[in-house]
């Protein structure tokens, strides 16, 4: 049994713990960002998103429910080396500390930046499934800086497990990625910023609700509009509104015959003089588990 972070484990929205064998949600926060290419900062967001979720109501008025009436959560940071000789060990880490936690339960990840998301892939998805990702890039660089293990890079691992991608709010891409994404034969479907319409969000919308299958949500926080994060490694012009993030997470969870096995935020860096970023990205980890909630009752 892997021993998680040795300073006290924080809770999402300051809650009341389960052990980690009967919790229905897992939060693990994991602060890597040594992979990083620009900005760094994404190893502080864990902590900091813990603590800016306690902040938030915890009735959700959406949905019209409190997701932690019905829930159990265990929330944990694990101790990373969150170093350049240390980073394949990190990913083993990651990993095997998911691997641990039951399979009924959703494990959601606080990045960090996104090259954590492969091994909760890996862990959580052993067979075939579809990985929805709302994000600015299209992350299907083979490696980066000599890394494969970089944050431009974990769309290709997921894609080389065997599974399927929907990449949503992207507006950046290098010339190969772009030319990889369009030789796969249907399995990455890409929705454009700049082809982003509202006749292209309703197509969006009624294609999630019809994914199959085996699925994980990871959310980059530099797919939405930069004033909802502009703390983040490679922010860009453009990007999706608040709103629109929301559909698109309720769509996933409105998926009759998905299985929902995990999701992530990552990519938000705390900054100095304000907590508009963690404050976002907790958000979107509130509405994740309302839905989850919601599809369970």
């Amino acid at each position: 049994m892997l021993i998680p972070d040795l300073e006290p484990a924080r809770s999402f929205l300051g809650q009341e713990q389960s052990g980690l064998d009967s919790a229905d949600v897992v939060f693990v926060g994991l602060p890597l960002d040594v992979s990083s290419s620009y900005l760094r900062g994404a190893a502080k967001a864990p902590e900091a998103i813990f603590r800016a979720s306690r902040e938030l109501e915890e009735w959700d008025l959406a949905l019209e429910l409190e997701p932690f009436e019905h829930l159990r959560q265990h929330s944990t940071i694990l101790r990373l080396e969150n170093s350049a000789d240390g980073l394949e060990r990190d990913m083993g880490r990651i990993q095997d500390f998911a691997h641990e936690i039951p399979q009924g339960s959703l494990v959601l990840g606080i990045g960090g930046n996104h090259s954590v998301t492969p091994a909760l892939v890996q862990a959580r998805m052993p067979e075939p499934g579809v990985i929805v990702q709302i994000d600015a890039h299209l992350d299907l660089r083979e490696s980066y800086e000599g890394s494969p293990y970089s944050h431009a890079c974990p769309m290709r691992r997921v894609y080389e497990m065997g599974h399927d991608l929907i990449q949503i709010g992207i507006r950046s891409a290098q010339r190969e990625e772009a030319q990889f994404a369009k030789e796969q034969g249907g399995r990455i479907e890409t929705y454009f910023d700049h082809q982003w319409t509202p006749e292209a969000e309703a197509r969006c919308l009624a294609r999630l609700k019809k994914i199959e299958g085996p699925v994980y949500l990871t959310v980059d926080v530099d797919g939405l509009e930069p004033q909802l994060c502009p703390g983040t490694g490679t922010a860009l012009p453009g990007g999706l509104t608040w709103s629109t993030c929301c559909r698109l997470i309720e769509a996933v969870f409105d998926a009759p015959r998905a299985r929902i096995k995990g999701a992530d935020v990552v990519e938000c860096i705390p900054t100095p003089g304000t907590v508009l970023n963690e404050s976002v990205a907790a958000s979107v980890l509130f509405r994740i588990v309302a839905h989850y909630a919601q599809r369970r009752l």
